[in-house]
């Protein structure tokens, strides 16, 4: 359940980085335009932008960072084809 929940978090996170991103021309969309971001591109990028924000699971994790670094790799690898995939559909 927990990972469930984990997993829900940092995909509405990564569209919401998504979203703001629009804005910034020079961000990492124009970065990621001359090739796919990997795995480890995708999950730095959420670790930064969740610093700051609100964790809903901070009494089991301190930080967003050791939630994202308790994924399953098959729950990471399905929030980074689910981030990509947006990516593609929002630059189009």
């Amino acid at each position: 359940m927990e990972e469930k929940r984990l997993k829900a978090y940092f995909e509405r996170e990564a569209t919401a980085l998504l979203a703001r991103s629009t804005s910034d021309p020079d961000g990492f969309r124009a970065y990621f335009t001359s090739h796919d971001p990997r795995d480890e591109e995708i999950l730095g990028l959420l670790a930064i932008s969740t610093m700051s924000a609100r964790f809903p699971l901070r009494g089991r994790f301190p930080t967003p960072l050791e939630a994202l670094a308790a994924l399953s790799a098959p729950t990471r690898a399905e929030i980074c084809d689910r981030f990509r995939q947006k990516l593609k559909t929002s630059v189009t």
